[in-house]
């Protein structure tokens, strides 16, 4: 699996800046928990769930972190 990140910087000054570090370090949430279940399954020598399976699995273990997802994100977590 290959990511593409980019990296942008928004200065503190800058109007938005703290919306901006808000989104970040909830998707940086999303995203490790997401890898945690995925991992869990490496450990236990079980199969990689599919995306449908992480998502319940990231539903299931974080409720609260899932409500706060978008729809269209949340779909595609895996």
């Amino acid at each position: 699996i290959a990511t593409r990140t980019e990296r942008i910087l928004v200065k503190p000054g800058h109007v938005n800046h703290r919306a901006y570090k808000a989104l970040c370090s909830h998707a940086r949430c999303v995203a490790y928990s997401v890898q945690y279940i995925v991992r869990q399954s490496f450990f236990e020598e079980c199969e990689r769930p599919s995306a449908p399976e992480t998502d319940k699995l990231f539903r299931m273990d974080n409720p609260e972190l899932y409500k706060t997802v978008s729809t269209a994100p949340s779909q595609r977590i895996g």
